[in-house]
């Protein structure tokens, strides 16, 4: 009689853990990309807030310096439109991969779930089995007792 609880499908539950944590791992990486793509637009919407804030402060700009500004300024505004772009993909990004998380972590719960089920139809069923078996030896003992005893 084996005491021991075998799950049948402990590599399945073994696979879907594995690839809980890569999804997870998927996860925390595209949101470290996203943090790093707001700071990148941030940085870029901070660089022409200072142009435009030393444009207006220095009142003697000679028209080349002027003609220079503004062509950065419309740098920085391309770059901050791609830059959105790249921000808003991003976040599409996370979004998948945490969806993908939620349903790995589902798969892996519902394997979960399976293997309790059985742990505790395991259990129980060892223990009618040690039951049935004490009662037996309860009744041999007792047939042998009133064997004996005539």
């Amino acid at each position: 009689m084996n005491k021991n609880f075998q799950f049948p499908l402990q590599k399945v539950l073994e696979y879907r853990e594995t690839r809980e944590n890569s999804e997870a791992s998927k996860l925390s990486q595209s949101k470290k990309r996203l943090t790093d793509e707001k700071d990148k637009r941030h940085q870029l919407k901070t660089e022409k807030g200072k142009v435009i804030q030393d444009d207006s402060e220095n009142e003697s700009v000679s028209i080349h310096h002027l003609k220079v500004s503004s062509d950065y300024i419309v740098q920085l505004n391309n770059n901050l439109e791609k830059q959105g772009i790249i921000v808003k993909n991003t976040e599409e990004i996370v979004e998948i991969n945490s969806q993908k998380l939620l349903d790995a972590t589902r798969d892996k719960k519902t394997v979960e779930i399976l293997r309790d089920k059985q742990k505790i139809n395991f259990k129980r069923e060892m223990k009618k089995r040690e039951l049935k078996f004490n009662n037996e030896k309860a009744s041999r003992r007792a047939h042998h007792e009133k064997k004996d005893n005539q």
